[in-house]
């Protein structure tokens, strides 16, 4: 297969160029870019080993989605991207990023859980925007990370 090399567009784009270049010098020649998503400042980028994105039909059902629950469930300031692949024939996974409403407190919680819910049914075409095809409970595995915002609440030992 071609290696395929990691671009990025839009505001802050010689940050992300720098960061991606820096992070693909840490990988060396091991890894390459499987895919990546990009909804307005949040981003994915999945790598894979070399040997095996070089593999004929070792990567199959690649999957790419997002979904936003910024303003008006429009805006990409908020929400969550995926992308998923099947290895080997056997074995799926998923990586969700998202960026989750902030702030504490009790109502801004059950705004980030709300965040939860849409990009689950966003993704899997079940919520407004439908028919991504993602749902992420078919997956053998899957690796949900990025900015959460939610907060511990950690005793007072002193």
């Amino acid at each position: 297969g071609s290696r395929r090399k990691s671009s990025v567009g839009g505001p802050g784009e010689n940050i992300w160029q720098h960061q991606l270049s820096k992070l693909e010098t840490q990988l060396g020649g091991n890894f390459e870019l499987l895919e990546d998503k990009r909804a307005g400042q949040m981003r994915i980028f999945v790598y894979i080993r070399v040997e095996l994105s070089q593999t004929e039909g070792m990567v199959t059902k690649l999957v790419k989605g997002s979904e936003n629950t910024g303003v008006a469930g429009v805006l990409a300031n908020k929400g969550g991207q995926a992308i998923s692949f099947t290895l080997n024939g056997t074995t799926s996974f998923c990586f969700v990023n998202s960026h989750l409403a902030a702030h504490e407190g009790a109502a801004y919680r059950e705004r980030r859980n709300s965040n939860i819910r849409e990009i689950y049914s966003g993704l899997a075409g079940t919520g407004r925007f439908g028919n991504k095809n993602l749902d992420i409970a078919q997956y053998d595995h899957t690796f949900w990370f990025g900015d959460m915002n939610y907060r511990t609440l950690l005793p007072d030992i002193s």
